[in-house]
């Protein structure tokens, strides 16, 4: 009955995404070990000092919330965080060269192939990956922050929609957004820190 009643729960879980992607190979993944802290309530920040903040952009000018970049000098910390009324289902986060972003032949970059990913329970709305600078592959890389949110119903907290959003920044192919870094310094040059669209 367990295992009837879980895999009820996994189906519902793909069924609800809001993904059109019908390529949901995982093969030639290389993940990576980070640690992923999912919150409910808002009950503090992640320790070291801010690198950049972008705003969670579900269109051109709609925002759901904020992607924040920290570095205490160990880690970088990538908190995405969203606003009243949306909850997280999904996020996937890509730190690395730019060459090397997985892409489809249109352009968009392959989130389902992104080196660091997690779904999120019901009612998240803020999570935090902690990821080691030394398992960035060079000095100064690539971000993309992608999250798949959902807009909830204000009197009920129903779900009201589903839908992709991304940390703003440079358009990298039809709907994705990038955002060059350099891990020590934690900036987009060794003197002055980036804070895409302020």
């Amino acid at each position: 009955m367990k295992k009837i009643l879980t895999l009820a729960c996994i189906s519902a879980l793909l069924m609800s995404s809001c993904s059109t992607d019908n390529d949901a190979t995982y093969d030639d993944i290389n993940a990576k070990d980070f640690d992923v802290i999912q919150k409910t309530t808002v009950a503090g920040k992640a320790s070291g000092s801010l690198c950049a903040s972008s705003p969670l952009m579900v269109t051109d000018s709609d925002s759901a919330g904020e992607v924040y970049l920290k570095s205490d000098g160990t880690y970088l910390y990538i908190t995405y965080k969203v606003a009243t009324g949306w909850q997280i289902d999904a996020t996937n986060l890509y730190l690395g060269e730019h060459s090397d972003i997985p892409t489809y032949s249109s352009g968009n970059p392959r989130i389902n192939l992104f080196p660091y990913r997690s779904t999120h329970g019901n009612k998240v709305n803020e999570v935090v990956y902690k990821v080691k600078l030394d398992d960035i592959p060079t000095e100064c890389f690539t971000f993309i922050g992608h999250a798949v949110v959902t807009k909830l119903d204000p009197g009920t907290g129903a779900p009201v929609y589903c839908t992709h959003s991304w940390a703003d920044g440079e358009p990298f192919g039809p709907h994705g957004k990038s955002l060059p870094m350099c891990k020590y310094g934690c900036s987009n040059n060794a003197k002055q820190p980036v804070i895409p669209g302020r």
